[in-house]
C-alpha cells in the first residue's frame, strides 16, 4: 500500500499567548516569551483503570490538572506583573492558553494559581524566569454528558 504525502500546517511560534479573564494586567504574548515559550503537563491520567477479576473497568476522569511552564523575559514588563501577583494574590482564576498551532484549539484552565517560579539566574546569561502554574481542565465530555 502507498504512502499518500499530506501537506500539513506549519507551527507559528508567534501564535503562542495567554489569557487571563480575571486579570488581564498577566496576559502574555509572544513578545513576553523566550524561546522556551509556554510547557503544558498533564498531571494525572485521563482516566483509572478499575480492577475487575477478569480485566478492567474505566472510570473517566471530570477534570485533571496541568501544569503550565511560562518562561517570561526577565526585560519583559509582564515579569514584574508576574512577581506582584504572586506577592499579592497568586490565585489567577480562568486562563486561555493558545498553541503555536491551530490544530491543537486552545487549553482554558480553571481554578488556576502561579505555585512558584523556577531558578532564576542573574549572572547575565539567562534571558528568562520560568513560573508554575497549576488549574484544572475539563475533559471527557461525553460524562459531563451523562450527568
Amino acid at each position: 500500500m502507498a504512502v499518500t504525502p499530506v501537506e500539513l500546517n506549519g507551527i507559528n511560534r508567534l501564535l503562542a499567548t495567554m489569557n487571563f479573564l480575571s486579570n488581564s494586567n498577566l496576559n502574555i504574548s509572544p513578545t513576553d516569551l523566550s524561546e522556551e515559550g509556554i510547557e503544558i503537563r498533564a498531571e494525572e491520567e485521563a482516566v483509572t483503570p478499575l480492577r475487575g477479576m477478569t480485566g478492567f473497568v474505566n472510570s473517566p476522569k471530570p477534570y485533571w490538572g496541568l501544569r503550565i511552564t511560562v518562561h517570561i523575559l526577565k526585560s519583559s514588563p509582564a515579569v514584574s506583573a508576574w512577581l506582584d501577583a504572586t506577592k499579592q494574590n497568586a490565585t489567577i482564576g480562568r486562563v486561555v492558553v493558545y498553541p503555536d498551532s491551530t490544530m491543537m484549539g486552545t487549553f482554558e484552565l480553571h481554578q488556576c494559581s502561579i505555585q512558584t517560579f523556577g531558578t532564576v539566574n542573574l549572572n547575565g546569561s539567562t534571558a528568562f524566569i520560568p513560573f508554575e502554574l497549576f488549574g484544572s481542565q475539563a475533559i471527557n465530555k461525553v460524562i459531563w454528558d451523562e450527568a
